[in-house]
């Protein structure tokens, strides 16, 4: 019988990122970091725009403008918001618990 092998959680993670890191550079796809914000035109095909605009309204997702002196700026949505409001439509207004 063989002796078992003791692999640390932190050296199994950096064996397993290196093996994906490698095979999406074989694949040509670059890897990149999930954003924490959505644009609001990415955000309407997946929910509707009178619906995201309503949830925008009453505070259910929380929303900020690029440059609130321009009128036709970019507005973005926290992609955190606009799940729970796509998993519950009904649920509280942001900021409140």
């Amino acid at each position: 019988m063989t002796d078992p092998i003791i692999i640390e959680r932190s050296e199994l993670q950096g064996i397993v990122d290196q093996a994906i890191s490698r095979t999406l550079s074989q694949l040509g796809i670059r890897a990149r970091d999930i954003t924490p914000w959505i644009t609001k035109n990415q955000a309407e095909k997946l929910v509707g725009r009178i619906r995201l605009e309503r949830a925008m309204e009453r505070g259910q997702v929380e929303w900020h403008k690029e440059d609130i002196t321009r009128p036709h700026s970019r507005v973005y949505i926290n992609r955190k918001d606009l799940d729970k409001f796509i998993k519950n439509p009904k649920s509280l207004p942001y900021g409140n618990t």
